[in-house]
């Protein structure tokens, strides 16, 4: 299966737009959403919105995610590469 290495960068813009709890707006979710120009569902795993596989979250992001949406801790922009099958990002967007 062939993956594309996706950069992706939570900005503080991601943050402060993101909601909690929320898999779809997240940080993340957002970020993805700009690094690949879909809509993401993030999670324990995360996939583009149309896609029926998924692939699992990295360590960095799960970590990011769990403090966002806890509300107990302050968090800072970072970045992770994501591998994703290429057939992820060739799907059609509704």
């Amino acid at each position: 299966m062939k993956t594309i290495d996706i950069l992706v960068e939570v900005t503080a813009e991601d943050i402060a737009k993101g909601q909690p709890r929320r898999c779809s707006l997240c940080p993340v979710a957002l970020a993805l959403r700009r690094a690949t120009g879909k809509e993401w569902i993030v999670g324990t795993w995360m996939r583009p919105w149309t896609a029926t596989d998924a692939i699992e979250t990295p360590a960095e992001a799960l970590a990011f995610i769990e403090a966002f949406d806890g509300l107990l801790e302050e968090v800072a922009p970072f970045s992770f590469t994501l591998a994703v099958p290429a057939e992820m990002l060739a799907e059609a967007q509704p």
